[in-house]
């Protein structure tokens, strides 16, 4: 018991000698957490996809997709996986 009590300070006297921010997970940056491919199919239709990195989550209600000149439409989004 004293040694498990032990190694618990010294693990919390560590953490707050670095920070507590040392204990916070490391997030990777947008692009690499989400990683966009996208090709035309045809003159009026871009496909994109997204490869999500393991453990992230990509929200379908915080998607947008702009184009430029013209104004995309609405966005075709298959069925979200839970």
């Amino acid at each position: 018991m004293r040694i498990a009590a032990a190694l618990l300070l010294s693990i919390f006297a560590a953490a707050h000698a670095e920070g507590l921010s040392s204990l916070a997970p490391k997030l990777l940056p947008p692009e690499q957490a989400f990683r966009l491919s996208a090709r035309a199919l045809d003159p009026q239709t871009i496909e994109a996809r997204f490869d999500v990195a393991d453990g992230y989550y990509l929200y379908r209600d915080r998607m947008q997709f702009r184009t430029e000149p013209v104004q995309a439409q609405a966005a075709v989004l298959p069925p979200g996986k839970p």
